[in-house]
């Protein structure tokens, strides 16, 4: 089961989750951490500190940055935010974005060999014509 590191952000200081939690998946990870993050918003507006400075930065075991949870979501979800703002809807819709991407990445990479391919037959063709 891959294992999920929440590091806090809380404005230029990083504080290193290095123990980290296992989760079967990077949804199930992200629900924790707005869970997590829902009640750190609570503690720290009783503390007098400004929670709207803080993130979750969730790496994989290997320290890669998956994603960003900024505590202002959880603000988000308490003012009974559209159902397109809401944490499940806005990771959805990330991982959307991700997918499409990745998509648009593969066609431009297709294009480019395409490309490529037509400039070598050009060369070799401006090449046999020079002779």
């Amino acid at each position: 089961m891959p294992r999920f590191h929440f590091n806090l952000r809380d404005s230029d200081k990083l504080l290193p989750d290095d123990e980290g939690a296992e989760y079967e998946t990077l949804e199930a990870a992200y629900l924790e951490a707005f869970a997590g993050a829902h009640e750190m918003w609570i503690t720290r507006l009783r503390q007098r500190s400004n929670p709207l400075r803080c993130a979750f930065e969730i790496t994989d075991h290997a320290g890669k940055l998956l994603v960003t949870l900024p505590f202002e979501e959880v603000l988000e979800s308490f003012a009974g935010a559209p159902a397109r703002l809401r944490p499940g809807r806005t990771f959805s819709s990330a991982l959307a974005t991700v997918a499409h991407a990745q998509r648009l990445r593969q066609e431009m990479s297709g294009a480019i060999r395409a490309v490529q391919q037509n400039l070598e037959t050009t060369r070799r063709l401006l090449a046999g014509s020079q002779s």
